[in-house]
């Protein structure tokens, strides 16, 4: 009917990655956050759950043949990698005995304050010393940059051909080819996601 063929192996990887970071979910939730007050859990768990329900939604979409809005969903899931990466490292570099509660992470935990925006967050990421060599890996190029600017192109349809890929009755060929390339940039972003998180909490 225009949507997406349902046997696409990308459904099935799908599936894999979101049940990834389920289990990723219960594996810290045990663990209480240090630099912050009032949450029994582990704070990661809730942002590990969100990218398993992302990557959920963005199989739904794409079932749908929405591939435009697939896109979308990507940017927000690479959006919560950054805010993972840089929350656990903010604690890190500023939680102390005399520093027992850490205030911006704090705030955020309890809605009062709001997170940095984007470029701000990701660039603390990249000057920090301790992710030097991890960072030096990621950004040898300019792959990570390309795969977001096209995920934003997505996003606010900075192209008329963005548009028409989020009907499902047009260009059926070309949705099935797409639904191959969105899977190569989620599967890019989610190995970086991986390894930032593996090397990271080593």
């Amino acid at each position: 009917m225009g949507a997406v063929h349902k046997e696409h192996p990308v459904f099935k990887q799908l599936s894999e990655y979101a049940e990834f970071y389920k289990d990723l979910a219960t594996s810290v939730m045990g663990w209480v956050t240090q630099g912050t007050m009032g949450s029994v859990l582990n704070i990661d768990a809730y942002v590990y759950s969100s990218m398993q329900g992302t990557l959920d939604s963005i199989k739904d979409i794409l079932i749908k043949g929405r591939i435009n809005d697939s896109y979308a969903l990507l940017r927000k899931y690479h959006d919560s990698v950054i805010i993972n990466v840089y929350s656990t490292l903010y604690l890190e570099d500023n939680f102390s005995f005399e520093n027992f509660v850490v205030e911006k992470i704090n705030d955020w935990l309890h809605g009062k304050e709001q997170l940095p925006e984007y470029r701000i967050m990701s660039d603390y990421i990249r000057k920090s010393e301790k992710l030097a060599d991890i960072n030096a890996l990621l950004y040898k190029d300019n792959t990570y940059k390309e795969i977001r600017d096209r995920c934003n192109d997505h996003t606010h349809y900075n192209f008329y051909h963005n548009l028409l890929l989020n009907d499902n009755e047009l260009y059926i060929k070309k949705q099935v080819w797409n639904s191959k390339s969105i899977f190569e940039r989620l599967r890019e972003f989610i190995h970086s996601a991986f390894v930032l998180l593996v090397l990271y909490k080593r």
